[in-house]
């Protein structure tokens, strides 16, 4: 791998030897561009007449062309694609006898210029950016290609423009039209991994690409130098999730360039939902929904409970503890202002087709006033007296959460089934485990009680932030597939490839295509998911509840913070638990100075700030200010004051587990990487404590 330690070493010149290239140096130890370097060497020629000529395993510079770290970045995407093409192509090690075609080319060139406006803009140079390509004024209309996939006109236009320019640049014939139809296909999926990555979903996922995070301060890229933490809010990409959605992207592209985009899509999503089936234990007859959210998914489930003709009316559990947009799509809602179509919308709409007049709900709190949690035969009787006032003239969806924002798991599984048993075919049942703390036994028993299970591959398992799928036992997802018509605007949700042809009502009112971003997102997820399964259960169980331990004494020895109980934080002697029962959330109120909890408006700040690089920026030279740490974002515990106390949270993910158990740069043996993952915690906490002391958190600096 070539990084800004290793690039002087593979930076040559020839001809008469030019200044020193500290951009070229620069940028190749952007991470964007020196993860990505591996096999290219870099040198410099100022005699050469195009800004970089590639022979597949080196990239040749002109000088005048790099003089900026923008600049040479841009060029060194360009060729780092190109050489990814060739290789894909022609096989790895042949790559430097081909010429590469024109198709190639444009898309090279096009996903440098999507670098160019998305990660690299935080730099500032734009000169450097309009001096790379004329057509850097268009790189943004070019981001919105995956949402306008049927748009071939637009494609064709850009293919064209980035044709000429090029023809031009390097001096090259003409490009034919046959290369020009090619490229304008693929152009869409040409965009960097860490943009298609976020792209395809609702406004949650809209990156800010000077600060490079989205609105819960999470990267479309690995970051691998800071702390994860925070599962049960969102996790930046692993490096395994990422090549395994970089690897996806690449086929995307070579089966548009061959015309079997349709083929290809279905055969993969086909093998992912096999693939999501059997890491949850399941092999009995059921049907799976992708969709760009776990907050989507319950719009997948009011469908199928709206399926019988008759009004529904949802029982949401938990509102505070689940997805803040899941009362609004419990009752077929907008609940975003930008929908994964990429169309804009307003929250709390009716999406258009559902009828507002056929869905109603209630809601069901899980802690009281004071933020204690109440006690699962109160939460219950309150569930059962919904289901009671309505069930003579609605079908009652209830919404049973198998893991919250906190880690409870409400109501049991016991008294559901006594509710199935008083009510029948009154009663639907969407079971939210999208913070995905489950074993495999639980959802198989959940499809089994004829529940519709709601997933997602990025809490738990780490991957990109955002992937949900509605699982769906073959009795209900038999509804969707007798020829009725479903509300239109759920087009704006679901592509054709998300959801299996069997379920013909959903497919035929999904819009045309893919969502190539969710699909990158799950292949994600699934790259991890397949790794915590190659972890034997007892192994996983035996790491799970070291860390539990370990981790709980950690915070009970934190004097700035007080934990918030659950029935699963307490240890017991000796601890058998597993994933179901084992505390890998962790809740806490960070007290001020002054010994009061943080609102959660400080303790938002507070989350944003352990993600930030602090040194300097107060009276400690305390080397962890300088570590970065993702924790689960702050979610409201109780009302003081007119305000709502916030509560910071600690989660272990797959991701913990996988790095522990294989991972060898961590320690030489298990327990050093666990007493690591858990120094980590404690860094974080020390971090929390010094800004606790020294940040005015409605303010600045004390």
């Amino acid at each position: 791998m070539t990084d800004a330690s290793l690039a002087p070493a593979v930076l040559e010149s020839s001809g008469e030897t030019p200044p020193v290239p500290w951009p070229v140096i620069e940028a190749c130890g952007l991470p964007e561009i020196g993860a990505r370097l591996a096999g290219l060497s870099v040198r410099i020629d100022p005699a050469q007449a195009r800004p970089f000529v590639l022979d597949g395993v080196t990239v040749t510079l002109r000088p005048d062309r790099a003089a900026t770290v923008t600049g040479s970045a841009l060029i060194l995407r360009e060729a780092i694609e190109l050489t990814a093409a060739m290789i894909g192509a022609f096989g790895e090690g042949a790559a430097g006898v081909h010429t590469p075609d024109w198709a190639h080319r444009i898309l090279a060139h096009a996903t440098a210029l999507g670098y160019g406006t998305t990660s690299l803009s935080a730099r500032g140079e734009p000169a450097a950016f309009s001096a790379f390509s004329p057509l850097s004024d268009s790189a943004e209309d070019m981001l919105a290609l995956h949402d306008r996939l049927e748009d071939g006109s637009t494609a064709r236009a850009m293919a064209v423009r980035i044709a000429e320019f090029l023809a031009e640049r390097d001096g090259l014939d003409a490009c034919p039209d046959s290369e020009i139809d090619r490229a304008a296909r693929a152009l869409p999926f040409a965009l960097p991994t860490e943009v298609l990555l976020a792209s395809g979903g609702d406004s949650r996922q809209t990156i800010d690409w000077h600060g490079g995070v989205n609105s819960y301060g999470i990267s479309p890229s690995p970051t691998p130098w800071t702390s994860l933490l925070g599962s049960c809010t969102a996790s930046s990409p692993t490096t395994r999730g990422f090549a395994a959605a970089t690897k996806v992207r690449r086929l995307l592209i070579d089966a548009a360039l061959g015309y079997e985009l349709g083929r290809y899509v279905a055969k993969h999503t086909a093998v992912m939902r096999r693939t999501l089936l059997a890491a949850l234990g399941v092999s009995d007859d059921a049907e799976v929904v992708f969709t760009p959210s776990g907050t989507d998914a319950e719009l997948v489930t009011l469908l199928a409970a709206l399926s019988a003709d008759e009004p529904v009316h949802s029982v949401v559990v938990g509102q505070y503890e689940i997805g803040s947009g899941s009362t609004y799509a419990a009752a077929g809602r907008h609940f975003c202002d930008r929908l994964p179509s990429g169309s804009p919308s307003q929250a709390g709409e009716t999406i258009p087709g559902f009828d507002s007049t056929m869905t109603g709900s209630s809601i069901v709190d899980l802690r009281d006033e004071h933020g204690e949690m109440l006690a699962p035969e109160r939460v219950e009787a309150a569930v059962e007296e919904a289901i009671a006032a309505h069930a003579d003239r609605c079908r009652v969806l209830v919404h049973v959460v198998e893991g919250s924002k906190t880690g409870i798991r409400l109501p049991r599984r016991e008294t559901v089934l006594r509710w199935r048993e008083r009510y029948g075919d009154r009663l639907d049942v969407a079971v939210d485990a999208a913070q995905m703390r489950i074993d495999q036994h639980t959802a198989v028993q959940h499809l089994r009680d004829g529940n519709m299970v709601i997933v997602t591959g990025s809490k738990f398992f780490g991957g990109p932030p955002f992937s949900g799928a509605v699982i769906m036992p073959s009795s209900i997802a038999s509804r969707l597939a007798v020829g009725r018509r479903l509300p239109s605007g759920m087009a704006d949700y679901l592509t054709r490839a998300d959801v299996p042809e069997s379920l013909s009502d959903l497919h035929a009112v999904a819009r045309p295509g893919l969502n190539a971003g969710l699909l990158l997102r799950w292949e994600a997820a699934l790259a991890e998911m397949r790794s915590f399964h190659n972890v034997s259960p007892e192994i996983r169980d035996e790491v799970l509840r070291l860390l539990v331990s370990g981790l709980r004494a950690i915070l009970e020895g934190t004097s700035q913070i007080r934990l918030v109980e659950s029935p699963y934080t307490t240890i017991p002697d000796p601890d058998h638990r597993g994933l179901d029962d084992l505390p890998t959330i962790f809740t806490f109120l960070a007290i001020r100075p002054d010994g009061q909890p943080l609102t959660m408006s400080q303790g938002r700040r507070v989350y944003r700030l352990l993600a930030q690089d602090l040194r300097g920026m107060m009276p400690s030279d305390d080397a962890v200010l300088g570590r970065t740490f993702q924790l689960g974002q702050p979610v409201k515990i109780y009302q003081q004051d007119g305000e709502w106390v916030g509560g910071l949270r600690v989660a272990i993910g797959a991701a913990t587990v996988s790095e522990i158990v294989f991972d060898h740069t961590r320690g030489r043996l298990w327990i050093e990487r666990i007493d690591r993952t858990l120094a980590d915690v404690a860094d974080a906490l020390r971090k929390l404590g010094l800004i606790l002391k020294h940040v005015d958190l409605d303010g600045g600096s004390r």
